[in-house]
């Protein structure tokens, strides 16, 4: 068994990248004791790109057709437009 428990949010509002990704924040540094998967969508075109991306590059590949956010972890690009994302925040006592 991977977890003992695990809490499953399936959020019904679809959301901005900005808020969706400061939810995420909040999810990895507030998780507690027991790790939360987030299953959710995104309102509008939007790509998110990890801290060491670089946004004109970015912007080289998609132009405007797309917003943009910064992820605070790592990774490359990512276009949500449609796509169902998910986050699995969890604690350092599962690791």
């Amino acid at each position: 068994m991977l977890f003992k428990n695990l809490r499953i949010w399936f959020d019904p509002v679809s959301r901005s990248g900005p808020v969706n990704m400061a939810i995420d924040e909040w999810l990895m540094k507030n998780a507690g004791e027991t790790p939360v998967l987030r299953v959710y969508d995104w309102n509008g075109a939007w790509a998110s790109l990890g801290c060491f991306q670089s946004l004109a590059e970015e912007r080289r590949i998609f132009g405007e057709e797309l917003e943009y956010v910064r992820r605070w972890t790592g990774g490359g690009i990512v276009d949500h437009r449609d796509d169902v994302t998910y986050t699995l925040a969890i604690p350092r006592s599962e690791e």
